[in-house]
């Protein structure tokens, strides 16, 4: 009830592309549902137009999956450089579902993370890049965390059962970084 009353009805006549931008920076081969779901979410909460963008492969293989939902394919040479334009339409992102934690995927993530101004969520594989560089996180904007306790221990360079054990104060630790 609370949440409703801050939704504005949409006229019948809205056109997609004003009813929100969301890109969703996600997925590779082998873990395509991560980014199928967090994309179907954005579209759930209202986004007008959703685009998945992970590797060509990746991309290849979504292609075949999705019917509501763009992608996008993320140069490995230039990743910056293919995200600042895919991000410079957009309202918010997600960054992070199999996404993968080598180091051109990290390349990707800070692209993200440090490039667009805009609200973020970064979920899974982006919060377990930042697990050795979590004070960097402060130069970041907008940006919410939504860990797991795995990955909120590796964030924190805790046991994810020193998580369990007491989520309260693992939060507040986090809160500190």
């Amino acid at each position: 009830a609370d949440v409703s009353r801050l939704l504005v009805a949409r006229r019948s006549t809205v056109h997609k592309s004003s009813a929100g931008r969301v890109l969703v920076v996600a997925g590779s081969p082998g873990k395509l549902g991560a980014a199928l779901l967090s994309a179907h979410g954005a579209q759930r909460a209202g986004a007008g137009l959703v685009t998945i963008a992970t590797s060509p492969a990746a991309a290849d293989a979504l292609d075949h999956r999705v019917l509501e939902v763009m992608t996008a394919r993320i140069d490995p040479d230039t990743p910056e450089a293919a995200l600042q334009k895919l991000l410079a339409p957009c309202n918010a992102v997600v960054v992070g579902p199999g996404l993968g934690l080598d180091a051109a995927t990290r390349r990707v993530v800070d692209a993200v993370v440090f490039g667009f101004d805009g609200p973020k969520v970064l979920d899974a594989d982006a919060i377990s890049h930042f697990a050795d560089r979590g004070a960097e996180l402060l130069r970041a904007k907008n940006v919410v965390l939504t860990p797991h306790a795995g990955e909120l221990g590796r964030l924190l360079g805790i046991p994810y059962e020193e998580v369990e054990n007491d989520r309260f104060a693992a939060v507040a630790r986090a809160v500190e970084l």
